[in-house]
Parts: C-alpha cells; sequence; structure tokens
C-alpha cells in the first residue's frame, strides 16, 4: 500500500485570531466530513465525498474513507441514437475507496494511492481541495470564528531528488514559491519573520542573463527551497553534464511511501504504525544543512 502527505491547515488570516489546537482541528476537520450535503465535482460527471459510514476519532485522529465515483452517462436508444433515461442521483458507473488519516498534531493528511485518481501532484492537490473547500465555505456561513481562517494544502516532497539539483552549477533559473503556514514549529529565522509579518506567498527568483548561466543558487534560495518541500514548489533549470537543459519541478518529486513490506502481514492502517511514518516524512523533510 502507497501514501502520500498532505499538510492541510486551517491558517488564520490575521493577528486578532490564533492558530488552532489540535482539539479544534479534529473538530473541524469532523464537522467538515459530517457536511454530506455537499458533493465535489471533479469533471466528467465524476464526484469526490467522503464516506461517512466510515469515519472514526480518537484524541490524535480522524480516519476512514473517501469515495471517488463517475455517474453513468445518460441511456440512449440504440437503433435512434435518442435519449431516454436520465442516470438517476443513486446510480454509479464505477467507484474507487480511498483510505485517509488526519493527524491533528502535525496537521497532515495521509492518502491511500489510488491509479488515475491519486497518483500524482496535480490531481491529488486540486481533488483534496474539491474535497475541503466547498463544506469549509459552508461552515464558515455557518460559524464567523471561521472567517478570519483560510485553508492551505500543500504535499511534502521529497528532499533527496532536490538535493540533486539545488548544488549544481551551471543553473539558468530557479523559481521558488512558498504559502507559508503560520506554524508554532520554527525552525529558522527565514520562517520567524514570515510568522511574525503573516505572510501568506513568498515568490523568489533568480534567473542568469539570456546567454549566460548562473554559477549556482545563492543559499537563501537553497534555504527557501528547502522550507518550500513541505510549503511550496521549486521550478529550477540548470546544464546537466551532457550540456543539456534539464527542468526541475518539485511538485513532481512527492513523497510516496509504500508500507506494505515494512508493515508485512500486520494491519497497515493503525495509528501508530501511521504516526511513526509521518513523523519520519517530516524529519525527513528537515535539513540542518540548510
Amino acid at each position: 500500500m502507497k501514501l502520500f502527505f498532505v499538510n492541510l491547515q486551517f491558517l488564520p488570516i490575521n493577528n486578532s485570531v490564533t492558530e488552532l489546537t489540535s482539539i479544534e482541528y479534529l473538530d473541524l476537520v469532523e464537522n467538515i466530513i459530517n457536511a454530506t450535503e455537499y458533493t465535489g465535482y471533479i469533471g466528467r460527471d465524476k464526484y469526490i465525498v467522503f464516506d461517512n459510514s466510515s469515519v472514526e476519532r480518537n484524541e490524535k485522529f480522524i480516519k476512514g474513507s473517501l469515495i471517488i465515483f463517475k455517474k453513468p452517462p445518460p441511456y440512449e436508444d440504440l437503433r435512434t441514437g435518442n435519449i431516454t433515461t436520465e442516470p438517476k442521483d443513486y446510480e454509479v458507473q464505477y467507484s474507487k475507496r480511498i483510505k485517509f488519516y488526519f493527524y491533528s498534531k502535525k496537521h497532515i493528511l495521509v492518502i491511500q494511492k489510488k491509479t488515475n485518481e491519486l497518483d500524482k501532484a496535480s490531481n491529488i492537490e486540486k481533488r483534496i481541495n474539491i474535497l475541503f473547500e466547498e463544506r469549509f465555505n459552508q461552515i464558515k456561513e455557518n460559524d464567523n470564528k471561521f472567517l478570519k481562517y483560510r485553508l492551505s494544502i500543500n504535499l511534502i516532497s521529497k528532499k533527496e531528488d532536490l538535493e540533486k539539483v539545488i548544488n549544481r552549477m551551471n543553473v539558468k533559473s530557479i523559481d521558488i514559491e512558498v504559502t507559508y503556514p503560520n506554524s508554532d514549529e520554527l525552525e529558522d529565522n527565514i520562517e520567524n519573520e514570515l510568522k511574525q509579518v503573516k505572510t501568506h506567498k513568498v515568490c523568489h527568483s533568480e534567473k542568469a542573463h539570456d546567454d549566460s548561466i548562473m554559477n549556482g543558487v545563492t543559499e537563501y534560495a537553497k534555504k527557501l527551497s528547502h522550507i518550500a518541500l513541505r510549503l511550496g514548489n521549486v521550478i529550477m533549470r540548470y546544464v546537466d553534464d551532457d550540456n543539456k537543459v534539464k527542468k526541475y519541478i518539485m511538485k513532481n518529486k512527492i513523497v510516496e511511501r509504500d508500507i506494505s513490506e515494512k508493515y508485512k502481514d500486520k494491519n497497515l492502517f493503525v495509528d501508530e504504525y501511521i504516526e511513526d511514518e509521518i513523523i519520519s516524512v517530516l524529519n525527513e523533510a528537515r535539513d540542518e544543512n540548510y
């Protein structure tokens, strides 16, 4: 079984409110899951929903399943091609059930990989956003407390892939974007300053002249790119050893953990195992060299 890790947070947008506690996170996510009147449309009569019957909660986690399903097309008369019947609301052509864990202490959403549905950065972030955003907006309409919070979704990327390119020479350009959550866990002065001024997004670019090549990137870019492992994206163009220009996109190098062999012959979705994997992934995304 393969897992992805999403940094999913509800963040204050001004100084009049504070960050949510672990219990408040659990309460909010539980309320979002129970907002059953909303079905997330993801195109071509395909939808994403929570399976409310499967949801469990304890002091650390909310866990259960979500479902991606597709409705059948209208029924046609084979002879004339005319539509004879529209599918009923409850009719499903196919569905995929996907396990999830939300770990409130570190606000990490763990998602099971499903090919063609949740298997790469673009469709994971899009589907998770669709799953949560409209439900969160509904809750804000009924509770003014959450009007001053925003939803933030960032997949955690692989540190080893970043390290292969960030220290290279012969760089054409680097573009870094960090969407900053006001975390209490500050690891350096850059994050500390961003928190104090409630910065939402930092965009940093370094680029050589059209007919030139940079001799690497700055230490600031290295530091910021490391933060982007958890909170953003890096796009870097460099000249490789064969004198070819290559493009690195951090979002295409997301963490993917296969726990099937590690927990062989055990129930893979046990709280202790999932918590261990989350802490391990977060530790790997931090590097004291930057």
